[in-house]
C-alpha cells in the first residue's frame, strides 16, 4: 500500500490518500494528515506487508505502530525528487566555478565551434540510442519471446499493455530492422529546419551573439530577429 498526502483545497484542506499498488487505484481517503487515522486503518488491515510514502514523520509513525509486520519503502518518485532537490542545492552551492567552467568551454566566449554532426537514424546529437530505438528492440523481443511461448496477440497486448495494433506489428514484422527503419525515418515537419537547429545547437552556437553579428533565419522564414538584451535598435 502507498500513503501520501493530497489536497482537497490547496494551502487549506488536506488528506491523506491510500492507494492499492498491485491494482493501481486508491483504496480510501482519510482525513489529515495526522499519523492516528492511517495508523487505525492500516491496523485493520493485518495483510498490508509493505508500505510505501515519503519522508513525512507522521507516516512513518503510522507505519511503524499501525503496520508493524509491514516493510516501510519509500516510492520512486519521492526518491527522484529528494535526489533532485539535493543536486539542484550542490549545483547552487557551486554556482561560481560552474559558471566559470561553462564560459571556458568553446562556443561560449563569442566564437562558433564546429557544428556537430547530424545523428543519424538510431544516436542522437551525443552518440547515444534514441529512445526510439531501445523502446523498439525491447517491445520486440518482448512480443517475440510471448509469441514463441504460444500466447495470442490479444494476450500479448494485455501482458505488454500495448496497443492491438500495435503488437500485431511486432508480431509480423520480417525482422526488427524493419521496425528500426519505420520508427527513425519519419516524416515530420521539423525535417526542414533540423540542420539549421543542430548548428545553433548550444555545442555549435556562441552564448550570445554580438549586437553587430547579423543572426541568420531558419529557412522559410522572413520576420526580422529580436536584437539581444543590451544592443540597440538604432
Amino acid at each position: 500500500m502507498a500513503v501520501d498526502d493530497v489536497a482537497l483545497r490547496k494551502g487549506d484542506i488536506y488528506a491523506t490518500i491510500v492507494v492499492d499498488l498491485e491494482a493501481r487505484r486508491p483504496v480510501e481517503v482519510l482525513p489529515g494528515r495526522k499519523a492516528g487515522p492511517v495508523a487505525a486503518w492500516l491496523a485493520a488491515h493485518p495483510e498490508v506487508e509493505i508500505v510505501t510514502r515519503d519522508h513525512a514523520r507522521a507516516y512513518a509513525e503510522a507505519a511503524r505502530t499501525g503496520a508493524p509486520q509491514a516493510r516501510q519503502v519509500v516510492d520512486r518518485w519521492h526518491v527522484w525528487n529528494n535526489l533532485t532537490e539535493a543536486v539542484e542545492k550542490t549545483v547552487g552551492a557551486h554556482h561560481g566555478c560552474v559558471k566559470h567552467a561553462y564560459a571556458d568551454l568553446p562556443g561560449n566566449q563569442g566564437e562558433f565551434a564546429t557544428p556537430p554532426e547530424p545523428p543519424d537514424g538510431y544516436l542522437d546529437v551525443h552518440g547515444r540510442e534514441r529512445a526510439v530505438v531501445a523502446r523498439t528492440r525491447r517491445r520486440y523481443a518482448e512480443v517475440q519471446e510471448l509469441l514463441a511461448q504460444g500466447r495470442s496477440l490479444r494476450g500479448i497486448s494485455r501482458d505488454l499493455n500495448l496497443d492491438y495494433y500495435a503488437v500485431r506489428r511486432y508480431a509480423r514484422a520480417a525482422g526488427l530492422e524493419e521496425l528500426l527503419v519505420a520508427a527513425t525515418h519519419r516524416i515530420t515537419l521539423l525535417d526542414a529546419y533540423k540542420p539549421y537547429l543542430y548548428e545553433r545547437s548550444p555545442r555549435s552556437a556562441p552564448r550570445s551573439p554580438s549586437c553587430g553579428a547579423p543572426a541568420r533565419q531558419p529557412p522559410g522564414t522572413a520576420t526580422k530577429p529580436p536584437s539581444p538584451p543590451g544592443c540597440s535598435g538604432a
